[in-house]
């Protein structure tokens, strides 16, 4: 496995080679291989609100998660995948957000192509809410918010009705099931609403919400377009050995530079897969002249280095790789003297709570100065 992790970029520059290699015909998830798709459906009640949530995971996102499931089981998966979504879906009532009570609901693998699979993952929510007067709700889901793929808000009221609501009450993908061929080009990106929320029934929207945003932010339409490049090189086929190739996803983690980029796949040796993961550098270092707080000098930079911070520490992460070797403790993890496990699931928490350090230290002693 440690000669291996060597070779996971480079097996990358090979895709060429494998793609002449024999293929079975299969139909491609059609949102893309790489897709993880959402669809969050709220229900509205005088004394409370409800939500059913799934994701739809793609061939390339399942294979990057078997690793998760097998070590965690199909239950503890479940349980973990709605934990994380209930932090991540916000809901407030008249500005207070609601505590959800959580219940992971279902798990279950579907055929894909080539022989991989797809995954259905459903969780139930549930959080007591008042209703009962004019209410504001704003609903937010920021769950893997770096993903591409489809996105879907619903609401229903039950003895309250959303008054000229901007989301529908009727799912047009079934729940995910069945995605209307006519959005495909364009897919929904429904990531946020808000809803006027009156007592009594009520007549509500039943299509797709006129104007419903589509088509994902500027890296996520690069990677759906990578997806479609990687498809139209392999003929619309997709086989297991292009498949763990294919699972290299990047990251944005603008910080030590504007363009650093982080990178993740899964590494297999027999029935054992591992998240791997090439954590670009994230330490605060630059001429003394320059600010990482002056926002007028350089606006935005701090916030993105903060939040590429918390990308890196929220990957799954079995292995992890630095520019640096000395920031993830490779040489103590690597030949015949190593001192350290070489597998270690906190080593990206690890490494951001340490860049996270560095750079409060950093922003301390630059306002401890004489800006120049």
């Amino acid at each position: 496995m440690r000669r291996r992790l060597w070779f996971g970029l480079a097996a990358v520059g090979i895709v060429g080679v494998v793609l002449a290699l024999p293929t079975q015909s299969a139909s491609a998830h059609p949102l893309g291989n790489f897709s993880v798709n959402q669809a969050l459906a709220l229900n509205l009640y005088p004394d409370r609100v409800e939500a059913a949530a799934v994701v739809d995971l793609a061939e390339l996102p399942t294979l990057q998660e078997r690793a998760a499931v097998g070590a965690e089981g199909v239950g503890g998966y479940n349980a973990r995948v709605c934990d994380e979504l209930a932090h991540d879906v916000a809901v407030r009532v008249d500005g207070r957000r609601l505590v959800w009570t959580v219940r992971p609901t279902g798990f279950e693998y579907r055929p894909g192509s080539a022989g991989l699979q797809t995954t259905r993952i459903t969780c139930a929510l549930a959080s007591k809410a008042d209703l009962s007067a004019s209410s504001t709700v704003d609903i937010a889901n920021g769950y893997r918010a770096d993903r591409i793929g489809w996105r879907e808000l619903t609401a229903t009221g039950h003895g309250v009705h959303p008054v000229d609501p901007s989301i529908p009450a009727r799912s047009v993908s079934d729940g995910l099931r069945t995605y209307p061929g006519d959005l495909l080009g364009s897919p929904l990106d429904q990531r946020s609403a808000q809803l006027r929320v009156e007592p009594g029934d009520g007549p509500a929207a039943l299509g797709p919400a006129p104007g419903a945003k589509r088509g994902g932010d500027p890296l996520s339409r690069f990677v759906a377009g990578a997806d479609k490049t990687l498809e139209r090189l392999v003929g619309g086929r997709l086989t297991p050995l292009v498949g763990m190739l294919a699972v290299v996803l990047a990251h944005a983690t603008p910080a030590h530079t504007p363009g650093s980029t982080s990178w993740t796949w899964t590494s297999c040796e027999g029935d054992r897969c591992l998240r791997m993961v090439y954590a670009d550098s994230l330490t605060p270092v630059s001429d003394d002249d320059y600010k990482f707080s002056d926002d007028a000098a350089h606006p935005g930079v701090l916030d993105a280095y903060r939040k590429s911070i918390a990308t890196v520490g929220a990957l799954p992460c079995d292995i992890l790789l630095t520019p640096h070797p000395d920031a993830s403790d490779l040489w103590h993890r690597l030949g015949p003297d190593a001192t350290t496990p070489l597998v270690d699931a906190a080593a990206c928490k690890r490494y951001a709570a340490t860049a996270t350090k560095n750079l409060d230290a950093r922003i301390a002693k630059e306002k401890g100065t004489t800006k120049p």
